[in-house]
């Protein structure tokens, strides 16, 4: 409105400190200094992520399981066959677990290695264990809890052609569709922004493209 700038300062410990909140209410509470952990959790054990077979670096096969109650405990020896390992009296509880963590994700790991993956997530999740598969992003969007929930909508792209979008993550019985509009390509709008908006003309908007001021192609790519 004025035409000139004004100074934004942004303290880099308010962001920090928001970003920290966890490990200073936890310190100021109980004296604990929190550190990585990897895959695990206060309110999980075991859980981790397990090797099956057929993994490799090209073809990885990853189960994800997280154990937060004695009767999913229960349920994860079950449907392993109760292996002698499991069964110590010392990991009924969930205490007991995380202090064998790493004794039982060695024996978790040796009893799944030869264990096809799918066919273990449907077991253990028919015993009441939360397991499922690790995914990359780009397979994300077959994964049937996604598709019930409709989060990804197909639209047509110029460039990918028909693609899967995510859509918010949250639903409305208001709203049938989300998504209505890919993202422009580069330089979709230029003539339009350009002319109808700031009133360039033609040849004007032509010195543009000529001065490489504006293109529709990234630099370097053409």
């Amino acid at each position: 409105r004025t035409g000139r700038g004004s100074l934004v300062e942004s303290a880099m410990v308010e962001g920090a400190l928001n970003a920290a909140a966890e490990q200073i209410v936890e310190f100021s509470a109980y004296g604990r200094v929190m550190q990585r952990n990897g895959n695990r959790c206060p309110q999980a054990a075991p859980q981790g992520l397990y090797a099956c077979a057929g993994h490799s670096p090209a073809s990885e096969q990853w189960l994800a399981l997280s154990v937060e109650t004695d009767a999913q405990w229960r349920g994860l020896c079950d449907a392993l066959g109760n292996p002698a390992a499991l069964t110590d009296a010392k990991y009924t509880t969930r205490s007991g677990r995380h202090a064998g963590h790493d004794e039982i994700d060695a024996v978790l790991a040796a009893l799944v290695a030869a264990e096809p993956l799918l066919p273990l997530i449907d077991r253990l999740n028919a015993h009441g264990v939360p397991a499922g598969e690790v995914r990359q992003g780009m397979d994300c969007s077959g994964h049937p809890q996604f598709a019930a929930r409709g989060f990804f909508e197909t639209l047509e792209h110029p460039v990918v052609g028909v693609h899967p979008f995510v859509t918010p993550p949250f639903t409305s019985k208001n709203v049938g569709t989300w998504l209505h509009n890919v993202a422009p390509v580069v330089g979709q709008d230029n003539h339009a922004i350009l002319g109808a908006v700031l009133g360039y003309s033609a040849e004007k908007i032509a010195e543009l493209e000529a001065k490489d001021v504006i293109g529709s192609v990234p630099k370097g790519l053409d």
